[in-house]
């Protein structure tokens, strides 16, 4: 990178630091003016596309960004996160399937999968990505919690109790694990009653 081409963009940093991200993104252009091979730059300018609420430009320039550095983390990530934003369901799950092939260990990525896969109505192949963030971090409050009401919409009910019992023990003041696990304590109830029903009934 040139000597200019630096000066504008840690220009460029400060100013979205201070979340002026208009002229942050001016300070990018000018940047990438001289020096448009540069990967960084391009992702930066996608971010400060992306506080602008300017998705679509800014996957573009993720894009930018991994054709010079396929495997540029930060990159695949945000421009997974701007489909996810404009609701562009398909596109970014082959985002974050890429991503997790390059990144197993990326537990972020698995929880955005499964969010993902969640509004697809994808359920089991969602709580399939939950259990990938809970082999790498076993007590994530969010991914225990979103097993739990992932084994709920598939009708898990006991499973769905001990997960949100496990959010419980691990952050007690967790009001929306409580009123589901009550939830799920009474769905478990009402479905054995109504197996049991059906079994005397065919007696």
């Amino acid at each position: 990178m040139s000597r200019e081409a630096e000066l504008h963009y840690q220009r460029g940093l400060a100013l979205e630091k201070g979340g002026d991200f208009a002229g942050a993104l001016a300070a990018f252009d000018l940047a990438l003016a001289t020096a448009p091979s540069v990967a960084a730059l391009h992702y930066s300018r996608g971010n400060a596309l992306a506080m602008l609420r300017r998705l679509g430009e800014a996957g573009e320039a993720y894009d930018q960004c991994l054709a010079l550095d396929p495997v540029h983390l930060g990159a695949l990530n945000n421009r997974a996160l701007a489909l996810v934003q404009r609701q562009r369901w398909d596109e970014a799950l082959q985002a974050l399937d890429a991503m997790v092939l390059k990144y197993p260990q990326m537990a972020d990525a698995w929880n955005n999968r499964s969010g993902v896969l969640q509004a697809l109505g994808r359920h089991q192949e969602a709580l399939q990505s939950l259990e990938q963030v809970l082999k790498l971090r076993p007590q994530d409050v969010r991914a225990l919690y979103n097993a739990g009401i992932t084994l709920l919409l598939l009708k898990r009910f006991e499973e769905a109790q001990a997960a949100l019992s496990r959010v419980l023990e691990i952050e007690p003041g967790h009001g929306d694990a409580l009123a589901n696990l009550v939830s799920a304590a009474l769905r478990a109830l009402i479905s054995r009653s109504q197996i049991l029903k059906i079994y005397f009934l065919s007696l």
